[in-house]
């Protein structure tokens, strides 16, 4: 019985160790595309305050010194 009993033991570690690793690496790259969607929206955020602020001033500045 001790014997049978050990023989699916080693087998079940590996199983559970690769559908470990594979959520893991589920979890991973969830986390990591939430991050770099985040950075990513955060560099809209930044630009897109940044750039309309930037192209108004440009645009005013270039009528007013050509007439």
């Amino acid at each position: 019985e001790f014997s049978e009993i050990n023989v699916p033991v080693p087998s079940t570690p590996p199983s559970v160790t690769g559908s470990d690793l594979f959520y893991f690496i589920i979890a991973l790259t969830i986390f990591t595309s939430v991050t770099i969607g985040a950075i990513a929206r955060l560099t809209k955020i930044t630009l897109q305050v940044k750039t309309p602020d930037d192209g108004e001033e440009d645009g005013k500045v270039e009528p007013e010194t050509q007439p």
